[in-house]
């Protein structure tokens, strides 16, 4: 058995992942945007889930402009084959968007 993990630990945890997929974002899209939705349900509902799951869940809550992007980035890690590349603007807009509520959650 494993001592619970205190909850700031694991937030500084995935806030930590979220900076490592960020800047990788343009190499693996695909994991970027799934475990940024992930990381997100974490930080406004304190939801620990899957990058499925996490996708979902976004898809519900984000603005309208990124629920394509997620939405074909959830059909990409299911195996399904990709429509198409992701657009480097909507990318960085989706991740400036991201950004913005990761930077609200860290720790001073």
């Amino acid at each position: 058995m494993f001592p619970p993990i205190p909850p700031e630990h694991f937030r500084d945890s995935i806030l930590a992942d979220f900076e490592w997929g960020y800047e990788r974002r343009g190499q693996n899209p695909v994991y970027f945007i799934l475990n940024a939705c992930r990381i997100q349900a974490y930080l406004r509902e304190e939801r620990i889930c899957s990058k499925d799951e996490g996708g979902r869940w976004a898809i519900s809550i984000l603005p309208e402009a990124f629920r394509e992007m997620v939405a074909k980035a959830l059909n990409i890690y299911r195996g399904q084959p990709p429509a198409g590349q992701f657009e480097e603007n909507e990318l960085e807009q989706f991740a400036a968007h991201m950004r913005k509520t990761v930077e609200a959650h860290r720790t001073p």
